[in-house]
């Protein structure tokens, strides 16, 4: 049988205990004398673990994939957009590898080598394998993902009800 005793009980029970003990732990024969300062230093060890899993790991939010066709002849052709409730992201040709990401997601086409024309008709198949009203004459393509918004742009398939 294990008992522990801490110090406010240790005092009840007239003993006399050294200023840095914090509890006893006692077994069948034997008692460990448990400091203050071994206490501590779990509580240190405990809450840095704690937030090293908060700062490392990303955050994956429930996002919507936006894929369309903007007609006008200024910045026209297909465009998607990733958007959450705090942050929304344009993949164009600026964003190559959030690009590649997304079509890594959903392989609808085959690649060729030039990444904005292989966008150009995944985002075409895209809205056609996955529609989702108009916009600008064509079909629009829509669907829900998990992303993690700034850190690494990973993005999954969310799961399915």
């Amino acid at each position: 049988m294990v008992a522990i005793m801490t110090r406010s009980a240790l005092e009840f029970w007239g003993h006399n205990p050294e200023p840095d003990v914090a509890y006893v732990i006692i077994n069948q024969r034997e008692r460990n004398v448990v400091t203050w300062d071994e206490v501590n230093e779990e509580k240190r060890e405990t809450q840095r673990k704690h937030l090293d899993e908060i700062r490392h790991a990303p955050v994956m939010r429930i996002s919507r994939l936006w894929v369309g066709y903007n007609p006008h002849f200024f910045f026209g052709g297909w465009f998607a957009v990733i958007e959450n409730v705090h942050h929304s992201e344009c993949v164009w040709g600026r964003t190559p590898i959030l690009m590649e990401r997304v079509m890594e997601l959903f392989p609808i086409t085959f690649r060729y080598g030039n990444l904005n024309e292989d966008f150009q008709m995944w985002c075409e198949a895209f809205s056609k394998t996955y529609p989702r009203g108009r916009y600008g004459g064509r079909q629009r393509g829509f669907a829900i993902v998990r992303w993690d918004g700034f850190r690494e742009l990973a993005l999954r398939k969310a799961a399915s009800r």
